[in-house]
């Protein structure tokens, strides 16, 4: 198991830890994620992903590339039209309902993902955990490749190669996977979600 800081991977910026991210995923044949918080980077629209990265900039106070950052960030997202490469993306509904940027980003966001789902993509499958779900498993952000596990903390990712560690974190995402709701039902939390944003105040334009 090894530990790199978000210092050591971020200190020149955030750009660089996508593009590490870019050649990872090229590589990958499974990928299968859980993302309790936010949505998944792979399926972030360019407004999402720059009011996520705003944040981290902000907080982490490393140099502002957030353009690069962006830009790699949606270029990682080409594998998903690439039927050689399966993803499983595990999302709470929390996530959905939790505004990063604005209500227009969000209703923007949500829009995207209702049309992921509805292209029904062979090698892409989505779920949502409703809030409702009851608790299997104990569970933060972590995405399986192949034979590995990256675990992102507030303070950096940790991964592991281990047997037995890929193997809890695949059973992990087995039984969350058994909870979450696909097609239709994922519609519908997607819908409620957007309503619960679209009924917020708008954001003024200057």
């Amino acid at each position: 198991m090894t530990h790199i800081s978000t210092y050591t991977s971020c200190a020149g910026g955030l750009a660089p830890l996508q593009a590490s991210l870019l050649d990872l995923e090229a590589t990958s044949l499974l990928q299968r994620s859980y993302s309790p918080h936010l949505v998944t980077g792979l399926l972030q629209t360019r407004a999402y992903a720059t009011a996520v990265f705003s944040t981290c900039i902000d907080v982490l106070e490393v140099p502002d590339d957030i353009e690069q950052a962006v830009d790699t960030r949606l270029a990682r997202q080409h594998l998903l039209g690439n039927p050689d490469h399966q993803f499983c993306f595990l999302l709470s509904e929390a996530a959905l309902l939790r505004t990063v940027g604005s209500p227009e980003v969000m209703a923007e966001q949500l829009t995207h993902l209702t049309a992921l789902i509805g292209l029904a993509l062979p090698n892409v499958e989505i779920g949502i955990v409703g809030l409702k779900a009851p608790l299997v498993a104990p569970g933060a952000n972590f995405v399986v490749r192949d034979r590995s596990v990256d675990i992102e903390t507030v303070i950096g990712i940790t991964s592991s190669i281990d047997a037995v560690e890929v193997a809890l974190a695949t059973r992990t995402f087995d039984r969350l996977s058994q909870l979450a709701v696909y097609g239709d039902e994922a519609f519908t939390i997607l819908q409620r979600a957007l309503h619960s944003h679209i009924s917020k105040p708008q954001t003024p334009k200057s």
